[in-house]
């Protein structure tokens, strides 16, 4: 049967990764959720240079990372950096540098940032040899440190989190913290991309002011969560929100916060429509519960006699052909053969190259079944002038018949109704996308956004 539920928030991830947790993110590192080890051994591991691995301890993998990963690269001197009387020096920690919308939101950002200061990054996993994000930090002369500590005890809201697992394994570690928190010696603040790596706020000294991007929302009915507010609050100097539901829920937890909005790779930039016809719809995202691809695929085939006399076709780019990390894709692929959609429907699989097929659609469709109508995929699509179908009723970014449409979440005969009435009425979809760009382009710049972080984190 096909159907959706749960999800966090800050985007989509179309790629493939070995330890993905079911949802749009946090979605892996060194263990998952449930506190299951995965790939590597070694408790803490940077560069050749300064390699923090003990003595007795398994540390083929972390030679071989770290020997990738910097080569003696002193930070923050590559070309184009332009160091100022008040630079900083930051110390990133992160679950992930790779995976989903919050390792590309954390991307965007650091190519702002160490062209003005020095950054140093710790993540909770080790990086995917087959991605070039490790690569890119070190061309920015940022030194990446590898340190599997557990994450915050709480879930978030689409993905659970085995609480004592993630206590076990942070107790296990405990032996490790002063090699750790060596790494904070010399920063003038730290800032924790996300909640999960937010747990080591208790290693580093009390000394060293800490700022929190929330780039998830946390489930409040956790019996963990009283107590992970009470330390955020006790730990955090300040909060900054992705989007209205992380900012009024920290301030629920009393953690002072600001509101900034993730932003695409490049200042926002129009791309006109393609021609009407063929008309072309565009979904971007794993195919897990959370993501909604099966209430897509129920809600094509409602709209599927109006999509096909008006010649429009839903696009799906994602999927990784392992079942364990993509258990709906088969559901989905079959469900559309035995229905005969595959005409209306189309699976085109992963792509690295979501931007470019984003200026091929005329409209982008967000089913996630949380309803969260903010994330990087429609950051993306408004930035280049394309209107947005999304799940949801924070009207924020996607307004009501202005920058696009809302519909309730797993309601794949309201998703439907928007499909075919979109088939019949494209007209509609030029004065979206104008009204969505020009959303983009004043709320949407990387730089302008950038600067906003890095003025909080410089304690304005």
């Amino acid at each position: 049967m096909l159907s959706g539920k749960g999800q966090t928030n800050d985007g989509h991830d179309t790629g493939r990764r070995r330890n993905q947790m079911p949802g749009g993110q946090p979605d892996n590192m060194a263990h998952d959720a449930k506190g299951r080890d995965t790939e590597s051994s070694c408790p803490v591991s940077v560069s050749r240079r300064t390699r923090l691995c003990a003595p007795g301890l398994r540390t083929t993998n972390c030679q071989a990372f770290s020997g990738s990963i910097e080569k003696n690269i002193p930070p923050n001197k590559q070309p184009g950096a332009s160091p100022s009387v008040d630079s900083m020096r930051i110390l990133f920690c992160t679950h992930d540098i790779d995976s989903g919308g919050s390792g590309r939101s954390l991307s965007i950002l650091l190519e702002h940032l160490a062209k003005r200061h020095t950054v140093s990054l710790l993540s909770l996993i080790p990086p995917s040899p087959d991605k070039a994000r490790a690569a890119r930090y070190r061309e920015l002369g940022i030194p990446l440190s590898v340190f599997p500590w557990g994450w915050l005890p709480v879930d978030f809201v689409g993905c659970p989190v085995d609480a004592a697992a993630q206590k076990k394994r942070s107790a296990q570690l405990r032996d490790f913290i002063p090699q750790v928190k060596r790494l904070s010696e010399s920063a003038d603040a730290i800032c924790f991309n996300g909640y999960p790596s937010a747990s080591l706020a208790s290693v580093f000294p009390s000394s060293v002011p800490k700022y929190l991007i929330a780039r998830e929302v946390l489930q409040e009915e956790s019996p963990g969560f009283p107590s992970v507010a009470a330390f955020l609050r006790s730990r955090i100097s300040r909060a900054i929100a992705i989007g209205p539901v992380e900012a009024d829920q920290l301030e629920r937890m009393g953690v002072p916060c600001s509101l900034v909005f993730n932003t695409g790779s490049t200042t926002p930039e129009f791309t006109p429509l393609p021609p009407l016809s063929p008309l072309r719809f565009g979904a971007f995202g794993q195919f897990v519960p959370c993501k909604g691809m099966d209430t897509l695929a129920l809600a094509t085939e409602i709209a599927a006699p109006e999509l096909r006399r008006h010649n429009a076709t839903v696009y799906v780019f994602g999927g990784t052909g392992n079942p364990a990390l993509s258990p709906l894709e088969e559901p989905v692929r079959n469900f559309l053969c035995q229905k005969n959609l595959e005409d209306v429907m189309r699976l085109e699989g992963w792509t690295n190259n979501v931007e470019t097929h984003m200026k091929t659609m005329h409209c982008i469709v967000r089913p996630d079944a949380t309803g969260s109508p903010w994330g990087r995929d429609i950051i993306e699509a408004m930035s280049l002038g394309r209107p947005v179908l999304a799940t949801g009723s924070e009207n924020v970014f996607i307004r009501e018949g202005h920058t696009g449409w809302l519909v309730a979440p797993g309601d794949a005969q309201a998703l439907a109704r928007a499909l075919a009435g979109l088939a019949r009425a494209p007209s509609l979809l030029g004065r979206m996308a104008k009204n969505a760009f020009d959303f983009a382009r004043e709320n949407f710049d990387p730089e302008t956004n950038a600067e906003r972080i890095e003025r909080i984190l410089a304690g304005g």
